[in-house]
């Protein structure tokens, strides 16, 4: 007894320090590491935030081992939470302080771990205004935005960040909202009706919003005096008792209170859109203009550096030619002077001087 209590003292519990990213509903959190060897059931452990009460083993969550030994996985229960975020407005730190094993109270961490940091789960709120499909900005309000340092929306239809629109909001966010600027020559959807988000990632990966169903974010229309036909029909028909829209009611049952005024605010806002696009577009072709003056200028200025080249390569090779000419013409020479009588050297002196000068003439020509 005395030498398991000893060795019990004497172990350690070694954590390895990966700090992960979860919601505070995640359904697990693993810890890495070793020295969990007295079993599941025997060990207890202190975890939770600074300045609020520690999780509760069995009552939060639930221990096990890891299959791999490699350390332990907790799971969240029913209706818990990793932290109450009621108050904080960022993720908070998840700290693991102290493991010991029934019976012994000798904590085997040597100095306490951050686990994970932790983000309240977000999600989006229901927005059901008419927006033009064309209209450059989108805001989206949700739950659990503030703090984020990014935000991740999952449109259905598809949309592609950067691509088809670009997030435009200031983070850290401040507030639970983001706007969104439409890519020039995109829509937030070819036809009109419900644009929704099925999913959000604020820091901790990706969530699903409203289960399987999604939210709807906006109605889009794709004819603004559809959408002030509709409306008008609708506010007549508010005075009726038990008015409903049709099933198939050109633009999608479900706006309450849109009114012409706010339509025809829309319809202002995108006939200064249009406006602004009209102007971009001219500037688009004002500035390819120029860069196809440019790609011409500089393709002609490459045609003549080309043609100077074949010049100066013609002129090489003439250059060459001349010169074997004159070396054989050289040989010759020599080979007439051996074949010739001897002469007297001051007269011999005087023909190679000639000769020389008249070669020395022909190289400079």
């Amino acid at each position: 007894v005395a030498l398991g209590w000893l060795s019990g003292l004497l172990a350690e519990v070694s954590v390895l320090r990966q700090v992960q990213h979860i919601y505070d509903t995640s359904p697990q959190v693993r810890i890495r590491g070793s020295g969990f060897d007295a079993g599941e059931k025997k060990i207890k452990l202190v975890l939770g935030v600074r300045g609020l009460s520690p999780l509760l083993t069995g009552k939060d969550y639930q221990v096990n081992l890891d299959q791999n030994g490699d350390g332990l996985i907790l799971t969240l229960l029913p209706d818990k939470k990793w932290v109450d975020s009621t108050g904080f407005v960022a993720q908070v730190k998840l700290i693991l302080s102290s493991v010991t094993f029934v019976g012994s109270e000798n904590n085997l961490l040597p100095e306490p771990v951050t686990i994970a940091s932790v983000f309240s789960t977000p999600t989006v709120k229901e927005n059901l205004e008419f927006v033009i499909h064309s209209s450059d900005e989108l805001r989206i309000d949700g739950i659990g935005f503030i703090g984020a340092n990014k935000v991740d929306i999952y449109f259905d239809p598809q949309q592609v960040k950067e691509v088809t629109y670009e997030d435009v909001s200031s983070y850290p966010l401040t507030k639970n909202q983001i706007t969104l600027r439409l890519r020039h020559g995109y829509k937030w959807k070819e036809s009109q009706g419900p644009l929704k988000v099925i999913g959000v990632d604020t820091g901790a990966g990706p969530v699903k919003v409203n289960g399987d169903h999604g939210v709807v974010v906006a109605q889009i229309v794709t004819d603004i005096n559809v959408a002030l036909s509709t409306a008008n029909t609708q506010l007549a028909n508010n005075n009726k008792p038990h008015s409903a829209p049709a099933p198939d009611a050109s633009v999608p049952a479900g706006v309450r209170g849109a009114g012409s005024d706010f339509l025809n605010d829309v319809a202002e806002k995108k006939k200064t859109v249009n406006q602004a696009q009209e102007q971009l577009r001219a500037v688009m072709e004002s500035y390819e203009l120029k860069l196809l003056d440019k790609e011409l200028a500089l393709k002609a200025r490459e045609e003549q550096l080309q043609a100077k080249e074949q010049q100066l390569q013609g002129k090489e090779a003439a250059f060459r030619v001349q010169k074997l000419q004159l070396q054989e013409r050289i040989q010759t020479l020599e080979l007439q002077l051996n074949q010739q009588p001897q002469i007297p050297a001051r007269e011999q002196e005087q023909q190679l001087q000639e000769r020389l000068r008249a070669l020395a003439k022909q190289l400079q020509d």
